[in-house]
């Protein structure tokens, strides 16, 4: 069974499912939401209960998507990032930081894995 993704959900979406399908207040709604919106993962949404967290890591995943690696340029403030899904794929991104602002380029391709090749190389991140 594939887990919900809470971070894909409207705040809308996000209430009805707490009230409805956890059976749990608006205000616990509000606090998974704010959670989300600073990246925590469930275990670290700390001021909601052991129980609810234990609910919500057997039906739910908060961030679908996690740095395995990190590369920084030697040249100047690029970073390359080596993410993983939750089905186990990879994909790739860069930030590229200018003066102007920041631009981060994600792949939208899975990446294919040679078994015998080291994970930086994987999905095309090198150092």
């Amino acid at each position: 069974m594939d887990k919900i993704q809470l971070l894909g959900m409207t705040p809308e979406e996000l209430t009805r499912f707490v009230v409805e399908d956890l059976g749990e207040s608006k205000f616990r709604a509000g606090q998974i939401g704010q959670w989300l919106n600073r990246g925590a993962d469930i275990d670290g949404m700390t001021n909601l209960s052991a129980a609810l967290r234990a609910r919500l890591n057997e039906i739910a995943v908060a961030n679908p998507v996690r740095i395995l690696e990190s590369y920084k340029s030697k040249i100047d403030e690029t970073e390359k990032f080596l993410y993983a899904l939750t089905d186990g794929n990879l994909i790739e991104g860069v930030l590229m930081r200018y003066h102007h602002g920041d631009t981060l380029c994600v792949s939208t391709q899975v990446a294919w894995a040679a078994p015998s090749a080291p994970a930086r190389w994987r999905a095309g991140c090198a150092t």
